[in-house]
């Protein structure tokens, strides 16, 4: 099997437009990427790119092929905090700390007092989600493939097109643990 190259001409195709959260729409639409994610949530690119052999996640190939290098010291982060989000516009170089510190004070860190948790009451969750690909439906489905029908993780993300790691969460109730 020959592996592909990524290039940015079948690179950008992979993102689909959508609403920004609301807090952030005067920013226009999000880009998100439609292929693999990693399990903290970001978009990755796999095999060779253009650039060289490593891995990256899809973020940060999208400001290095619109803005050039990224400093070692400095991390991509998201204007909009979407986090499948590759919209060079929503993208903006930060330390670490600075990339802490924002995620804190959107609420999208489990600690300080500024969590969604601690302001709202309630964390997102489901589809209240701007970036969730599935509906509690599927998710529903899912489970049936499984406990009805006895399809395995494996084959359950073959028919549907997601990831076999993200099938078999949804089956032992690690994500969309509020779905009945």
């Amino acid at each position: 099997m020959q592996c592909v190259r990524t290039t940015p001409e079948n690179f950008w195709p992979r993102f689909k437009p959508a609403p920004a959260p609301e807090k952030y729409k005067h920013l226009g639409d999000c880009w998100l990427w439609t292929g693999n994610l990693k399990d903290n949530g970001y978009g990755v690119m796999y095999g060779r790119t253009s650039v060289n052999f490593k891995r990256w996640y899809t973020h940060r190939l999208a400001y290095f092929w619109t803005y050039g290098e990224i400093p070692k010291e400095l991390e991509v982060g998201h204007i909009c905090h979407v986090s499948i989000c590759g919209r060079p516009e929503h993208l903006h170089l930060v330390t670490s700390e600075q990339n802490i510190h924002e995620s804190i004070a959107d609420g999208r860190n489990s600690k300080g007092a500024k969590h969604s948790a601690a302001q709202a009451g309630k964390m997102l969750k489901g589809e209240e989600c701007s970036w969730a690909r599935l509906t509690e439906q599927s998710v529903r489905e899912i489970r049936r493939f499984h406990d009805v029908l006895g399809m395995t993780p494996t084959q359950i993300a073959a028919r549907l097109g997601e990831r076999r790691q993200t099938i078999a969460r949804i089956i032992r109730r690690e994500q969309w643990k509020h779905v009945i």
